[in-house]
């Protein structure tokens, strides 16, 4: 396609670099769907580095006149961009697995800093080019002065008012609560956690769902208890509980406005599962505050401290599968796995 269209990106005349980006654009959205991708990704970066630096050594050749093909070149450079995309991706699922209020802060502003930085780049580049100095002194202050003004728009530009951040994909701020938030009492709390917790003691020796769960990686707690016949589980604790503005986080996407201003902590999320002769639990329906979206799921358990939850639109082959693991059992599986 780069032969028939080599020109710069354009809206309309630019179908090979339209359709190279598209593909990247589709790939992280399935990417982001089915986190068992992420488990092939991480697998497979260091071949894909290992191809991408071969791949990049060939084209040093054809930059040096050692070899003259348009057609290597062109295939050539997008199987090294894939296959450095994919180390990346993978090496930063491997190690970057902490969070910190920087990194909250920086993932936020990744998308409106992609919108700025573009404006931020040639509005100063016009006049810095014509200053009396030598490239390496002009890129540096270049490099300078658009990272900080970039920042400093996102900073006190967007983040703070709502429709600059509604325009550039960010999420609402604002927090409507002002007034004292109904918590529930410590008699009724420990009543609670220490219902949970012999739940959990009960259950320990046997395979089964009942007990508390990370869900998401560690970003939540969720309480899986008994409802009658059937299960049903709760959010009881969050890594981020709280607004950009110190309020607790809300069900704000919720379709039905009145139950937008309950608290994400003590909400039931899972509903309606029911045990099956075969040892899985099917049947049941999951709540994502993130989206607002109610999905059918079902579960299986992976020993008696993993569970695989699989939620669905229609049938189980629309969906994606999430990992829990039981909260306790965490170092412990950790150890497992490094062996």
């Amino acid at each position: 396609m780069r032969r028939r269209w080599p020109g710069i990106v354009l809206a309309y005349t630019d179908w090979a670099n339209i359709t190279d980006y598209s593909v990247y654009l589709f790939a992280g959205f399935v990417l982001a769907c089915h986190p068992g991708w992420e488990d092939v990704v991480e697998r497979e970066w260091k071949r894909s580095l290992t191809i991408g630096v071969a791949v990049t050594a060939v084209l040093l050749l054809a930059v040096l006149g050692v070899v003259s093909s348009p057609g290597l070149l062109l295939a050539g450079s997008a199987v090294a961009g894939w296959c450095f995309v994919v180390a990346l991706v993978g090496i930063g699922r491997r190690c970057f697995t902490a969070t910190s209020p920087a990194l909250g802060y920086l993932s936020e502003s990744a998308f409106p800093v992609y919108i700025l930085h573009q404006a931020a780049i040639v509005l100063p580049g016009y006049f810095i080019v014509r200053l009396p100095l030598g490239i390496a002194a002009k890129f540096t202050v270049l490099l300078l002065v658009s990272f900080t003004l970039t920042l400093a728009v996102y900073h006190w530009c967007v983040r703070p008012f709502a429709v600059p951040r509604f325009l550039l994909g960010m999420r609402p701020r604002a927090c409507p609560l002002r007034g004292p938030v109904p918590v529930m009492p410590p008699v009724a709390a420990t009543v609670v956690l220490a219902s949970v917790g012999l739940v959990v003691a009960a259950h320990a020796s046997a395979a089964t769902p009942i007990g508390l769960w990370y869900a998401e990686g560690g970003a939540a707690e969720v309480a899986v208890e008994p409802c009658g016949r059937e299960l049903c589980g709760r959010v009881v604790w969050l890594r981020s509980p709280l607004e950009d503005d110190g309020c607790d986080l809300r069900d704000r996407r919720n379709p039905d406005p009145a139950l937008r201003q309950r608290p994400v902590v003590g909400l039931q999320i899972l509903r309606g599962l029911t045990a099956r002769p075969d040892g899985t639990w099917t049947g049941g329906h999951i709540y994502d505050p993130a989206s607002g979206n109610t999905y059918a799921c079902h579960l299986t358990l992976d020993g008696k401290d993993r569970l695989r939850l699989r939620g669905y639109l229609g049938i189980p082959l629309l969906g994606r599968t999430a990992t829990w693991i039981r909260v306790g059992a965490e170092k412990r599986l950790c150890r497992e796995g490094n062996r």
